[in-house]
């Protein structure tokens, strides 16, 4: 969903996600409860925009940058522009284009990171735990796929894949690994060894 608000910032929110905006019009934050959100700030909005992800203040003039809570922990990603991200306890670290941080306790230095194109309906993975990959795609789907076995969820994939074909990616995980897809259940899409 796009929004269009009235501080000069475009958000895309994701499948399953929630933002809220809290304080007066000149000192408006945003809070990201759940899921993941893109925002596009740009000259002449509310400087900086605040945006609270978990336990995280995210502040930006001129950027976009995603941040999202979907591993229950936060993390931030810059597309474009700079951003200062502030834990907890801790004073704050810059992001420039193309880094990323994440985790209960976030690294003091940001790590370079692929900035996804989420928004156009394709999960890009980049050596991708299959677990983490998985929750993405289900998040998005009623047919679930499940693991026949918690080591698969290690296994690691890299590729772009349709949020809305989660046999797609449970198809390519199967071809990669010497996996089988089962099926049997119509209401969820098993990884099991053979």
């Amino acid at each position: 969903m796009r929004i269009g608000l009235d501080t000069g910032t475009d958000v895309v929110l994701d499948t399953a996600s929630e933002l809220e905006a809290a304080g007066p019009k000149k000192d408006r934050h945003l809070v990201l409860t759940r899921g993941r959100a893109r925002f596009a700030t740009r000259a002449g909005g509310i400087a900086p925009l605040m945006v609270r992800v978990g336990s995280w203040t995210v502040a930006a003039d001129e950027a976009v940058f995603d941040v999202d809570l979907i591993a229950s922990t936060p993390r931030v990603r810059v597309k474009e522009g700079v951003v200062r991200v502030t834990p907890p306890s801790t004073s704050g670290t810059t992001l420039r284009s193309g880094e990323a941080i994440s985790g209960p306790k976030p690294n003091a230095t940001p790590t370079p990171v692929v900035v996804d194109n989420w928004p156009s309906g394709v999960l890009t993975l980049q050596q991708t735990r299959v677990s983490e990959a998985i929750a993405a795609i289900n998040r998005y789907n009623d047919r679930k796929i499940v693991l026949g076995d918690t080591a698969i969820g290690e296994m690691r994939v890299t590729g772009g894949f349709r949020v809305r074909d989660p046999l797609g990616l449970a198809r390519a995980v199967a071809a990669l690994y010497g996996l089988l897809v089962d099926q049997s259940n119509p209401s969820e899409i098993r990884l099991i060894r053979p």
